[in-house]
């Protein structure tokens, strides 16, 4: 599955594949292509310059992604009618670095289950949903329930959630590059607490009772926007560290929003809660990592 900057684990169920004429045939010919996958990086928004050394690359400031085996991409032809989707699981690509600064791409050999028809465009997104519930590239179910940080500083649980769209390619000459960009952003905060504490939940509040939190919805990969269907005042993650702590990172996922008027709130293993004051108003996009920092108080 897809790593961000050597954090980022996911293991997907497997699907079974589905072909069409305008995707993928055991009957392609034996002529040596290539499909490429690649994503483009997160970048960093932050107020604290030095907080860069958490990225993989400081000089550019970007948070990298790359895959691993376990991934699976899925794969829609652009048609008048309708086309199902095909599968490209990672584990029959080739992966490799596309430039010194280290990033990863995916490369297949365009054979068998494996090749796109010359001329036909062509749009991606991850992870891949299953058959039935994705159905059409407008409309892909996303969600951001269900969050669990198991480790401090760890963004292990993040890769489900990374929704990403590709750009529409054209096959030509049984070539295709699908480029991804990332259609959530990423916030991450540095939670300091008066005391050791064994944290159980880290939940974002809006103080005025606004729901600014996509709770689910669905992914539009030919725009690469998320479309709420439902939206919450809270976005709420438990968290598994099982150690008492007075310093932690958390790792939230959100589909873009305007963050204003929240509040932090932890909850330590007996109950206690703390909580921030009135974080700073910050228009959240796509595509961006976010770095915060946040002095808690027990409110008990």
């Amino acid at each position: 599955m897809k790593k961000l900057f050597a954090l980022l684990y996911l293991a997907l169920m497997a699907v079974s594949c589905s072909n069409e004429d305008l995707l993928a045939t055991e009957e392609a010919n034996d002529a040596s292509t290539n499909i490429k996958f690649s994503i483009k990086d997160f970048e960093l928004v932050t107020d604290e310059p030095e907080t860069r050394t958490v990225i993989e690359n400081s000089v550019t400031n970007k948070v990298k992604a790359s895959w691993v085996n376990g991934d699976e991409i899925g794969v829609f032809a652009i048609a008048d009618y309708h086309v199902p989707q095909t599968i490209f699981p990672v584990s029959k690509a080739t992966q490799r670095k596309d430039n010194e600064e280290g990033s990863m791409s995916l490369s297949f050999n365009g054979n068998g289950f494996y090749r796109l028809i010359d001329g036909q465009k062509y749009i991606a997104y991850y992870p891949f949903q299953d058959m039935m519930s994705s159905k059409s590239y407008d409309k892909i179910p996303v969600s951001f329930e269900g969050q669990k940080q198991t480790m401090n500083n760890s963004g292990s649980h993040l890769g489900k959630y990374d929704y990403l769209c590709s750009d529409v390619t054209v096959a030509n000459s049984g070539m295709a590059n699908f480029v991804f960009s990332h259609a959530i952003c990423v916030a991450k905060f540095k939670i300091r607490l008066p005391e050791n504490v064994k944290i159980t939940n880290i939940t974002l509040k809006n103080i005025n009772g606004n729901k600014i939190f996509v709770e689910k919805g669905f992914l539009d990969v030919s725009t690469k926007t998320i479309l709420p269907s439902s939206k919450s005042v809270e976005l709420s993650m438990d968290v598994a560290d099982g150690y008492k702590r007075n310093t932690f990172y958390s790792y939230i996922a959100f589909a873009p929003t305007t963050l204003e008027d929240y509040k932090v709130i932890v909850t330590a293993e007996d109950g206690t809660k703390y909580e921030s004051s009135v974080m700073p108003k910050r228009v959240m996009e796509s595509g961006k990592f976010y770095y915060a920092e946040v002095l808690m108080t027990n409110v008990n």
